[in-house]
């Protein structure tokens, strides 16, 4: 059963502040390029990470990144 939503949880530690996005998978492959991990993480996309929605669908629902930088900020991906 492929993925209708992509999740995100994003920890800023320097504010404290947790955000938490829900998308549709249907927006998702409309976008032609990769998702922007940086925004939700500095340094994900220094490190060569590009996800795309199709990336995600071949894979099926689950856990797709979790991610802690240096500086303590964290990203958490799932698809649902």
């Amino acid at each position: 059963m492929p993925p209708d939503t992509l999740h995100v949880l994003a920890w800023d530690p320097d504010e404290e502040r947790l955000a938490r996005i829900s998308l549709p998978f249907w927006l998702l492959r409309m976008k032609s390029t990769p998702i922007e991990l940086a925004a939700y993480a500095s340094g994900l996309d220094d490190e060569g990470v590009e996800l795309s929605a199709e990336d995600i669908e071949k894979y099926g629902p689950g856990i797709v990144l979790d991610h802690t930088t240096s500086s303590g900020e964290r990203v958490l991906f799932w698809a649902q």
